[in-house]
């Protein structure tokens, strides 16, 4: 039992560090996307291999390296071209395009448009293609405009008090029951973080309620304010451990990878919050920058 028990940590301990390994990869990327990127160059700069790199590069963000720079590079160029500061020229040099002619064919190719039409057209550049699962569950993504709501839960005390990492310590109750708290319940319920007049962290989980509804002994009501939102969800998991799991990889996911690489903001006053029903698990990321003016996304 014990020797089980090693290999699984062992087992997590590495996909820890693969996941790490290439957040630290796509920061660097973002950070010189308007430089010369070639896989030899990043690959050298992270002391790996370049067949090795290559490999890993594509499994991990299910994208070809060199594909992957190019529409990075290409929504980069449409999000200059919506702020309207630069010419179509300037952009296409930034970006490694000798000639207007060819950004604006590869353009295009990947936006749908031309750079012309693009700049006239009350549209967002699209995002970069969301990953299909995570931890083997199907994941997707919904832009929505959400009104205020009203939640009541049981607030369960943070283990580590302030010094919690909150990304890593997401559906909380999952890992740390309550007995007050169902978490097989088939209705909707919302999770977040919350902290007290004194500072002190807690968790919430409970049912959304109407404004004013009297609560239940030791539960607290949260408004949690309307406004742009990106909705993650991913199928539930098969028990508690993979809801856990699941949950824990979809929020680092989101915050560590998606937001990055799409130029999101995030609105830093505003809830973040989690919701689990019987089939799904969500994420509600509060946008200040970033809600696309198309059809949802998956």
């Amino acid at each position: 039992m014990i020797g089980v028990e090693r290999e699984n940590v062992v087992r997590m301990m590495a996909e820890l560090k693969q996941i790490v390994d290439m957040e630290r990869v796509l920061q660097y990327i973002m950070e010189h996307l308007d430089e010369d990127l070639t896989i030899s160059q990043v690959a050298d700069y992270f002391q790996y291999n370049e067949a090795y790199f290559a490999k890993k590069f594509s499994d991990y963000f299910e994208i070809p390296y060199g594909r992957f720079i190019q529409m990075l590079r290409l929504r980069q160029a449409a999000h200059e071209l919506s702020e309207g500061r630069k010419s179509a020229k300037e952009i296409a040099r930034e970006y490694g395009y000798s000639e207007v002619r060819s950004f604006s064919k590869a353009f295009k190719r990947e936006i749908g448009m031309t750079p012309r039409e693009f700049q006239h057209a009350d549209i967002s550049a699209p995002d970069m293609p969301l990953r299909k699962t995570i931890n083997g569950h199907k994941l997707k993504l919904q832009y929505i405009r959400m009104d205020k709501i009203q939640m009541a839960g049981y607030p369960v005390p943070a283990r580590h008090g302030r010094k919690t990492d909150l990304l890593r310590e997401c559906a909380y109750p999952f890992e740390r029951p309550d007995d007050r708290i169902d978490l097989d319940d088939s209705k909707m319920q919302v999770g977040l973080w919350w902290h007290d007049l004194k500072g002190e962290l807690y968790y919430l989980m409970g049912p959304t309620v109407y404004e004013g509804q009297e609560m239940i002994d030791g539960m607290i009501s949260i408004g949690i304010p309307g406004g742009d939102y990106a909705v993650f969800s991913v199928e539930r998991g098969n028990d508690h451990e993979d809801v856990l799991k699941t949950q824990r990889r979809m929020v680092r996911y989101a915050m560590m990878e998606w937001e990055i690489m799409n130029w999101k903001e995030l609105d830093r006053m505003a809830f973040t919050c989690e919701a689990f029903d019987k089939n799904y698990t969500y994420l509600f990321l509060p946008l200040v920058r970033g809600m696309l003016k198309q059809e949802t996304m998956e």
